[in-house]
């Protein structure tokens, strides 16, 4: 049983995509479709971008290279920290 639940979502079927055959849209809190004059050309337009793939960024490799050594230099830095405020504790209660 769903309690609670609006009619929020924004479902589609036969989408004429290669990648998708139905989709699920869930809408932001606040949004009236009525807001377009009581259409929902506004909300269509917009999936259908969304289902044709034109709003998602190209895939490139090296960017998950580049995370790599995003998060070993964050891990050096915080372990280099790390030990500087335990040999600071060891000076004072020495």
């Amino acid at each position: 049983m769903i309690r609670g639940c609006e009619r929020r979502i924004y479902h589609v079927k036969n989408t004429e995509s290669d990648v998708f055959d139905e989709a699920y849209f869930v809408l932001r809190r606040g949004y009236d479709p009525a807001v377009s004059g009581g259409r929902r050309t506004a909300l269509d337009e917009e999936v259908r971008r969304l289902i044709s793939g034109e709003s998602l960024p190209e895939y490139d490799p090296r960017e998950g290279r580049r995370g790599l050594r995003d998060r070993f230099i964050a891990f050096a830095a915080g372990a280099l920290i790390s030990a500087a405020a335990v040999f600071l504790v060891f000076l004072i209660f020495r």
